[in-house]
């Protein structure tokens, strides 16, 4: 899929208030804030922001259809994608209080027909991402048949009998394969479907009237269309929600969103008891953290705790994110899949707490100490990120996106420019340099790259170079175009900067920068039939098309 190569960055939008914020004045800061991010495109979205359950901010920008110009209002209802993880995870701690499961429950108790390697899998591990099974919608072999309306049993037989990637609660690795078995243990338990469950359980109790389980074929008052880009703005790839299910099937509201935070945080859906094990940051067999408790994310903004999740499937891609201490909802809603909700909801929570009143003071950083940091750094989550330096300035830059400033606070000690909370330190551990990269609670340890981790190029020749020139595509949209400039091959993606490659070998091209592959493949007639991008431990094969 698109996303393993247009890969988006941890990274989230900063904003920096320079003094501090008068409440009056706050929603004129917030409606730039927003004005920002979706002034230059057709699709939009909808932005809420709630302080106590008041809504303090509220605006809708841009379209809701583009095709008939309809613009966007604020009770749009907008596919919310893995947002729908929370719902499920709550549903599970519902027959939990009823008695009629555990959470140490192995899920071969009500599946028995699952293979042997799922004996230890249970349902904390399922709920919290830590069951070692594949995630079936990263497999390039989903784009075949993520149309199909299959049943629940048959999306499981999609990657139920496939090798754990590691022992159940070893390692935390986002998975929607655990939350579609998660689904079908809350029909095979309360004997209704999903759908019927939620209905009955959490949105009629709460008057969630615009929030349902997704239907392409049902007419549903103020639904917002879903948009992508490639070369010009096109209808949202069709995906079935019967696949998505339980890992992302619902569609809602700002407003109905904003009752559902109040009504959990009030205690009329789960116990307090059990909010507190949803919201819990849980740790790995290893004592690591998830940063995940069961449906949500658990991270923090300057010491204040957030529980948050964000939601993308195709044409939309939302985020939600609530401050229990201080009583503060953002929800961002958008109907294009190339817009950055979490970073816009990052800048907006910062603002919406005051955490943000003392700018940065920069420093002159010493061309030599700059010259010092230069280099790839591989990180312990496999991705590269280039730093570099134009001009005395350096740059951070990660795969598939532009660079970053870093602003420099001490010699060794950068913040990111238009990034919240991130920051990099760079130091020297005997001859290894080392670099830390925080960005609110999570840190993460990458190391530079020694001479002995670059690859020998060749150079090709004007007719070999021309071989692999043309268009390529992978499903089910996204088309590029690589070009020969300067016996350099340069890859062109829709929106993204001009990659440069280097050739190893004939069919064997790199890029050290951003740390991708391209490997060609070439039919019995030494003719180039496609490509497979090698990134990040992810592999994406694009065919070449033919004129």
């Amino acid at each position: 899929m698109i996303k393993k190569f247009l890969k988006k960055a941890l990274l989230v939008g900063i904003v920096i208030v320079h003094s501090p914020v008068k409440s009056q004045a706050k929603y004129d800061v917030y409606d730039n804030i927003a004005k920002e991010v979706f002034q230059n495109n057709p699709p939009g979205g909808v932005v809420l922001i709630a302080e106590k359950g008041k809504i303090t901010y509220e605006k809708a920008f841009g379209l809701a259809q583009i095709e008939l110009n309809v613009p966007m209002k604020t009770d749009m209802v907008f596919e919310i994608g893995s947002i729908t993880k929370q719902f499920t995870a709550v549903a599970l701690l519902q027959l939990v209080e009823q008695h009629k499961i555990q959470l140490n429950d192995p899920i071969i108790k009500y599946f028995p027909d699952f293979p042997n390697h799922c004996k230890d899998i249970t349902i904390h591990h399922l709920l919290n991402h830590t069951s070692g099974l594949n995630n079936f919608t990263s497999e390039d072999s989903w784009s075949d048949v993520w149309r199909l309306d299959l049943p629940l049993s048959k999306t499981i037989d999609l990657f139920i009998n496939k090798p754990l990637a590691f022992q159940p609660g070893e390692k935390f690795s986002y998975c929607n394969s655990g939350y579609i078995i998660l689904g079908a243990l809350i029909e095979k338990i309360s004997g209704e479907s999903y759908a019927n469950y939620l209905q009955k359980n959490i949105f009629d109790p709460l008057e969630m009237k615009d929030t349902y389980f997704g239907s392409r074929s049902k007419l549903i008052k103020n639904r917002a269309h879903g948009y992508q880009k490639n070369k010009e703005y096109i209808n949202a790839e069709y995906v079935t929600f019967s696949q998505t299910h339980a890992a992302g099937a619902l569609m809602s509201t700002t407003h109905d969103l904003l009752k559902w935070y109040t009504a959990l945080y009030n205690h009329k859906v789960i116990t307090p008891k059990s909010l507190a094990l949803a919201t819990t940051n849980y740790k790995t067999n290893t004592g690591e953290p998830t940063y995940y408790g069961y449906g949500w994310f658990i991270n923090e903004i300057n010491g204040l705790q957030t529980v948050e999740h964000g939601g993308g499937i195709f044409g939309f891609l939302t985020y939600a994110m609530y401050l229990p201490t201080e009583g503060i909802l953002i929800i961002v809603l958008t109907n294009y899949d190339l817009y950055n909700p979490e970073a816009l909801t990052v800048k907006l929570a910062a603002l919406a707490t005051n955490q943000y009143q003392k700018a940065i003071q920069p420093i002159k950083l010493s061309p030599k100490k700059g010259r010092s940091w230069v280099g790839n750094y591989e990180f312990e989550d496999g991705i590269t990120r280039s730093i570099l330096l134009e001009n005395n300035i350096l740059y951070s830059q990660i795969p598939g996106r532009d660079k970053i400033a870093l602003i420099p606070v001490s010699d060794n000690e950068f913040y990111f420019e238009g990034i919240a909370e991130a920051k990099i330190e760079f130091s020297t551990e005997k001859t290894m340099v080392k670099a830390l990269l925080k960005n609110r609670m999570v840190t993460k340890t990458g190391w530079k790259k020694t001479k002995k981790d670059q690859t020998k190029t060749i150079t090709l020749n004007e007719e070999q170079l021309q071989r692999l020139v043309g268009e390529y595509k992978i499903p089910p949209s996204l088309t590029f175009t690589l070009t020969a400039i300067n016996k350099s091959l340069i890859v062109n993606f829709p929106g993204q900067s001009a990659l440069e490659l280097w050739a190893s070998d004939e069919t064997h091209f790199f890029n050290k920068t951003v740390g991708v592959e391209f490997i060609f493949d070439k039919n019995e007639n030494n003719n180039v039939t496609a490509v497979t991008i090698v990134q990040n431990g992810q592999k994406i094969i694009a065919k070449k098309s033919i004129l």
